[in-house]
């Protein structure tokens, strides 16, 4: 029996159950193979589908940054100079989420 293909993003023009996930996020599932391929990816990634192939034909060229012992997503974010948001999302996480000296983030 076939899997139910549902969508991923309320941006979609199909019907279905949606999630919300970041770009990263939806690319990290990819590679891992969760999300199918070809046509049925672009089924149930939407509009996110040129984002996430974006990040994922760019992956090897990803800038990532080791956490410190102090450091938080506030300080990292004005480090790199990057959106705090943005930089918790893409790693999965909320802006609140502990982290942890020798954790590698991704921005």
């Amino acid at each position: 029996m076939a899997k139910k293909l549902t969508t991923i993003n309320s941006n979609s023009s199909h019907s279905g159950s949606r999630l919300t996930k970041s770009h990263q996020a939806l690319a990290k599932e990819v590679l891992a193979g969760h999300l199918n391929i070809g046509t049925q990816r672009q089924h149930l990634l939407g509009s996110y589908y040129n984002a996430v192939q974006g990040i994922i034909n760019g992956i090897s060229s990803a800038r990532t940054y080791t956490i410190q012992h102090g450091d938080s997503f506030w300080s990292i974010a004005n480090k790199l100079g990057v959106n705090v948001y943005t930089l918790a999302a893409n790693n999965g996480k909320s802006i609140n989420a502990m982290i942890y000296p020798g954790q590698t983030l991704t921005y």
